[in-house]
């Protein structure tokens, strides 16, 4: 039995007042009707409607049930009507994931400003100290993730929101007890410390005048923390490709000097990743479009 479609009959036939009328306005045959009604009320167990010759009226027990009835309705126009705005409006709650040290030192402040131009969207943000996988983004029923990785999943959009600049580096004392690094292959004379996300096979790749260097890198440190290793290169204990967003004061006041400047490293895409894009409410398009002009004015 559908009992929505048998309590909205239901309905029909009290605002209607009568069988005929009811089925006509809701494009079904007048026995069609009728059969609703007695499904229902074979259902409830009580008589709801009392029928004569003339007119159809509420028994004691179809007023009561009218009236539940009708709060129910209501209460699910409203329900409707709210999740229609929010889909539509400047409100309602994005929960997002992303990995630790790019949620604490980029996108964290992004959403800072994010929230003073729209205070109505409010914002979950959970970090995952590794890398995630799709199974993370579904098990905790996120809206949007951020990843550097392309998610390979059949199920979601990895939409390229920009790209993560990176940069050689070494702290401001390293090289008062170390040699020179002139050239990306004078790397192989120094403890060379390995972010996993970026290179995972240990190789760094240099680009200068549309030809590239790589490098097998060795050192004392392999690790998947941006904040952990930028503090290790800070202590001079060697030299570590960094994403700029980690590092960016760490340069321009001198805690961090950059290594191989005349060569560009290679970048890594950043991926905005969601689900089915026909469902994807206003309010994540519009952080989504957000987060696509900060990085454009404020490279990642």
């Amino acid at each position: 039995m559908d009992r929505l479609k048998i309590i909205g009959t239901f309905l029909q036939i009290t605002k209607s007042g009568s069988l005929a009328r009811a089925a006509h306005e809701l494009g079904i045959s007048r026995s069609l009707a009728s059969a609703h009604l007695k499904q229902l009320e074979d259902h409830l167990g009580v008589l709801l409607v009392r029928r004569t010759t003339r007119s159809l009226v509420l028994t004691e027990a179809g007023a009561e049930y009218l009236k539940s009835c009708s709060a129910l309705l209501q209460g699910l126009v409203e329900v409707e009507g709210r999740l229609a705005e929010e889909q539509a409006g400047e409100r309602g709650h994005l929960k997002i994931m992303a990995s630790m040290g790019f949620g604490n030192l980029r996108l964290g402040p992004a959403i800072v400003e994010f929230s003073k131009k729209y205070p109505g969207i409010h914002f979950t943000l959970i970090l995952l100290g590794r890398g995630f996988a799709p199974s993370d983004f579904f098990e905790g029923d996120f809206d949007l993730g951020l990843s550097m990785d392309d998610l390979d999943d059949a199920n979601l959009i990895n939409a390229k929101i920009g790209e993560t600049d990176w940069v050689l580096c070494a702290g401001k004392d390293y090289f008062d007890s170390h040699p020179a690094i002139d050239k990306p292959s004078d790397l192989k004379a120094h403890n060379c410390l390995v972010h996993r996300s970026y290179a995972n096979d240990s190789i760094w790749r240099f680009h200068r005048q549309g030809e590239t260097a790589s490098v097998r890198v060795r050192g004392s440190i392999f690790t998947n923390s941006v904040t952990f290793l930028r503090d290790t290169v800070v202590q001079s204990a060697g030299v570590a490709m960094l994403p700029l967003y980690a590092i960016r004061h760490d340069l321009a006041f001198g805690t961090l000097r950059q290594v191989l400047p005349d060569y560009e490293c290679t970048k890594r895409p950043l991926y905005i990743v969601y689900q089915d894009s026909r469902y994807l409410p206003y309010r994540a398009r519009l952080f989504i479009n957000y987060l696509r002009e900060e990085f454009k004015r404020k490279p990642v």
